[in-house]
């Protein structure tokens, strides 16, 4: 790379009428990307998932840090290429991949492009990479006993704090809820799991992520858990998760006010394979207390007759909280960011090749209003 700059700024002085302006700008923002982004000693950008290296490496450069009279907040600077990202017209663009060719590659040579789409689709977020519970050895006791235990309806009556807190949440907030936890289980578990079943996997959370946002876009099709050893201390928790989520979804179809029940037994469950239960809980606890602010519960679970039980929920109204806010530390929740965010989720969603999603055609033909795929 170094050789074709060294070529590329010679001829643009040999072409400019006053180079003098160009000068001037290259020693600016030279200054301004030395003091950002140093050079690292062997630095191997094939190996871009070398997390200590990423984070030497730097932030992602923004077109914003080559303007000299632009304020370049490096606080925000993640936020800058993916706003750019999403304004670009992959379809139009022959120079470009789409987002959904893009989530087929495991790897690519440019970091900036990997980073820019790590949060968008459902590679593992950094956040858990950072908290390297995948790595720890499974310590906890399983067996079919156990693993009954946890898809009974009974087994979480006694944790009534539980079901307090998730009282606080909107509908689609605990769908969004759901999700997130089972992606806890689902990372915790990973290092352990063969690469196509996590694919799976992975492709059954996501379907959940898009259906709280509209269930509308959710088949009703079930996960084959069969294939997953009720007993064994890895496939037998993933099994579990598979059959309660299946349970929540559902019940979210079919706007059922049970959705709860079931929740408090996925949780527990996160909460069980993790090598440190209080580093689950104190994530649990900061996220629920940020969603209820914004996503609050609209309707009294304890003040409801039959009638209004039978009637199930109407969500229409609600809006969803995006993926991002369970996985960072700062996501802006104004209702312009919080659209963005489910947009350029939706974007990354590879809906053609999920067997739990209806496709963009299969919504027009079930009468979908609006849109789909697309938050208005």
């Amino acid at each position: 790379m170094a050789e074709e700059l060294a070529f590329l700024t010679p001829l643009a002085m040999h072409i400019l009428p006053n180079t003098k302006p160009f000068e001037n700008w290259l020693e600016t923002v030279t200054d301004r990307l030395l003091t950002l982004y140093p050079k690292l000693e062997d630095d191997h950008y094939e190996d871009i998932s070398n997390d200590h290296e990423e984070e030497l490496r730097g932030l992602i450069v923004a077109r914003e840090a080559l303007d000299p009279s632009f304020d370049y907040p490096t606080e925000q600077a993640p936020m800058l290429p993916n706003q750019f990202s999403h304004n670009v017209d992959h379809a139009k663009n022959p120079f470009l991949c789409s987002p959904r060719t893009h989530r087929s590659w495991h790897r690519t040579p440019l970091p900036a492009i990997a980073l820019i789409f790590e949060e968008e689709t459902m590679e593992r977020p950094i956040f858990f990479t950072k908290l390297q519970i995948q790595n720890k050895e499974i310590s906890y006791k399983w067996d079919v006993e156990i693993s009954s235990d946890f898809t009974e309806p009974e087994y979480a009556d006694s944790a009534r704090h539980l079901t307090k807190v998730l009282w606080t949440l909107g509908y689609k907030a605990s769908v969004s809820l759901t999700a997130a936890v089972c992606e806890w289980i689902i990372w915790r578990l990973s290092n352990y799991v063969d690469t196509t079943k996590l694919s799976q996997l992975t492709q059954f959370i996501e379907a959940l992520w898009v259906g709280s946002i509209d269930s509308a876009y959710l088949k009703p099709s079930e996960f084959s858990s069969l294939e997953f050893d009720r007993s064994d201390p890895v496939e037998g928790p993933i099994r579990t998760v598979i059959w309660l989520t299946y349970l929540i979804k559902d019940r979210y179809l079919h706007k059922s006010y049970y959705i709860i029940g079931f929740m408090r037994n996925l949780i527990l469950l996160a909460r069980y394979v993790t090598p440190d239960e209080k580093v689950f809980d104190e994530w649990f606890l900061e996220k629920t207390h940020l969603i209820s602010a914004k996503f609050p519960c609209r309707h009294n679970y304890a003040g409801m007759n039959q009638d209004e039980i039978n009637r199930g929920f109407d969500d229409s109204e609600e809006e969803t909280p995006p993926r991002e806010i369970f996985f960072q530390k700062f996501v802006s929740l104004d209702d312009y960011s919080i659209k963005e965010k489910l947009n350029e989720f939706l974007l990354s969603v590879n809906y053609e090749d999920n067997p739990f999603l209806y496709t963009a055609d299969e919504m027009v033909a079930n009468g979908f209003k609006g849109e789909s795929y697309r938050v208005l």
